[in-house]
């Protein structure tokens, strides 16, 4: 039964023209054979694949200028995990998130701009952005 709902997953995404990772059969075939649940499984799942976007905006900011402090780099990581890709933001809900005071978000959101991190988001009023 495992084997079965596994298989129907990996094939949908082959329908919507995905690659499977390594990670993820590796993953299903633990579950498959009882060595972890599913709960475990969705859980290293999403460990795995939220880690990934992480790396990439610490290396697009670190490429951009190694100047940048391990202290704006977790600032940006914590905006992340709070509005991923598809939630856009603006200079208030960066001081929000981050506890930045107002000059020093703008600049933040100069820095993202610059380094393409985040792009600017048309039709939601000025200012706002998203992650890329």
């Amino acid at each position: 039964m495992k084997g079965y709902a596994w298989h129907t997953a990996i094939g949908l995404q082959a329908v919507d023209g995905l690659k499977t990772s390594k990670y993820l059969i590796d993953t299903a075939i633990k579950n498959i054979e009882g060595d972890i649940s599913i709960d475990e499984a969705q859980e290293l799942l999403n460990a795995h694949y939220e880690e990934k976007p992480k790396t990439d905006i610490r290396n697009r900011l670190l490429s951009y200028s190694d100047m940048i402090s391990e202290k704006t780099i977790n600032h940006v990581l914590k905006l992340f995990l709070k509005c991923g890709k598809k939630e856009y933001f603006g200079r208030t809900k960066i001081e929000d998130i981050t506890g930045l005071k107002s000059t020093r978000a703008s600049e933040l959101i100069k820095l993202l701009v610059d380094s393409e991190v985040i792009v600017p988001v048309t039709g939601c009023g000025k200012g706002k952005y998203r992650f890329q």
